[in-house]
């Protein structure tokens, strides 16, 4: 196997098949070229874009026949966000041997679903999705998700994750031609936290709510399974048990969500929250919450 060179964070390789060469390239570099030779070959095979579709589909909705594929990048755990980096706290609970196996990670999850930060995070998701075209909104939102982090390390993750993933959403960006809710407004790359950079990302391409709900619960969702593999708690199989097991929580809880208002927040999960304060002063830590 060849063994590449470390290098910075913002590089990646990309390889030709069938040759041992390889360039580097800058991640948003990579991703436009990714973008743009999708949209050539989706032209030549006479496949329609999704603002082709969404142009011939009544009041801007998508069709059956084009699924928001812009929308599963975003959230795919390989975007460029960084959220390997994040454990929300889990570190720590295994860390102090209070999670046994997959039962008691699959059952935090789901009380995190229900009544912890990611229901908070989907209710502001949501809440950012009904305003995307409202500067003062979104900016009172983001101090509302500041004011509801629970430690140094979950405000530093929304924030740094929300700043990473506009950066790398710009090709997207670049085609909004206004969706439903008016041009898109500027605002400063690290002024929106995640949930609300996603939400209002997603209106102005006119995704609906519910998907965009249920597919950022998913990859949050994955994201906790795979930093559960990586401190050894439970392998691939247990993951993808969890997985199965969880899917219906993921699904009520992006329901609930969008109906919800900011009058829904609050968190009952007070020992994940704990957790989080705690892996501050962690040793040996592997994540970055």
């Amino acid at each position: 196997m060849t063994r590449w060179p470390a290098l910075p964070p913002d590089i990646m390789f990309i390889t030709g098949t069938g040759t041992n060469t390889s360039t580097p390239m800058s991640i948003a570099t990579a991703t436009d070229m990714l973008t743009h030779t999708s949209m050539i070959r989706w032209r030549a095979e006479g496949i329609p874009t999704t603002s082709q579709c969404r142009e011939r589909a009544p009041n801007g909705r998508r069709t059956e026949m084009a699924p928001p594929l812009a929308l599963l990048s975003w959230l795919s755990p390989v975007f460029p966000i960084g959220g390997y980096a994040y454990s929300a706290g889990l570190e720590t609970a295994i860390a102090e041997d209070r999670l046994a196996g997959a039962c008691d990670l699959t059952a935090r999850i789901a009380r995190l679903l229900a009544s912890g930060f990611l229901w908070n995070d989907a209710v502001f998701l949501a809440t950012a999705h009904r305003s995307a075209a409202d500067e003062t909104a979104l900016l009172d939102l983001a101090a509302m998700v500041r004011a509801f982090a629970g430690s140094a390390e979950r405000l530093a993750e929304t924030f740094d994750q929300g700043r990473s993933f506009m950066a790398a959403v710009s090709p997207w960006a670049k085609s909004v031609r206004g969706g439903t809710k008016g041009a898109p407004i500027a605002l400063a790359d690290d002024a929106l936290p995640l949930p609300v950079a996603i939400g209002r990302m997603a209106a102005l391409h006119d995704f609906e709510r519910l998907d965009t709900l249920a597919v950022f619960l998913h990859g949050a969702v994955l994201a906790q399974l795979q930093a559960a593999i990586r401190l050894s708690l439970i392998g691939q199989t247990g993951a993808a048990d969890a997985m199965s097991r969880l899917e219906p929580a993921i699904l009520e809880t992006a329901e609930r969500a969008a109906t919800a208002t900011p009058d829904d927040l609050g968190t009952a999960c007070f020992a994940a929250e704990i957790d989080a304060l705690r892996h501050e002063t962690l040793a040996g830590r592997l994540f970055l919450s």
